[in-house]
């Protein structure tokens, strides 16, 4: 929206918008010299008195004021509950790589720790499988 219309829908004056925008107050982008004023700007100082208009103008405008910030608190909140929700389903699936990672390292402890202990030579060539002996034995 443009200034002229953010002003209007707050009660003041254009000027007054403009200084709001230099004084970091309302957040607008200029383009081709123009203002461009989101609909959801967030007016710091919502209570200021207005300028230009009555009481109930200035009440119309808080209400506006009001209203674009439930509506941003909503979008924020659907996005952040969106974000959850796909956190929540990555550690699930984290969760269920670790647990196919554990039982696998489970199965493979006991080949483990039998590796580690020394083992005299006749035990080693008696476990060792037929073929690899008989290849041993023709060389």
């Amino acid at each position: 929206m443009t200034t002229a219309e953010y002003a209007k829908q707050r009660g003041v004056s254009s000027e007054t918008v403009r200084r709001w925008i230099r004084e970091g107050k309302v957040h607008a982008t200029q383009q081709n010299g123009v203002w461009d004023i989101p609909d959801e700007a967030q007016h710091t100082h919502a209570t200021d008195t207005p300028q230009n208009g009555d009481g109930e103008t200035h009440l119309l405008a808080l209400l506006a004021s009001y209203d674009a910030r439930i509506a941003t608190l909503e979008r924020l909140l659907l996005e952040a509950n969106e974000a959850r929700q796909r956190s929540d389903s990555i550690i699930m699936q984290l969760s269920l790589t670790i647990e196919k990672q554990q039982s696998q390292l489970k199965d493979q402890t006991p080949l483990i720790e039998d590796l580690r202990q020394p083992k005299p030579l006749w035990l080693r060539w008696f476990r060792r499988q037929p073929k690899q002996r008989e290849a041993s034995a023709h060389t």
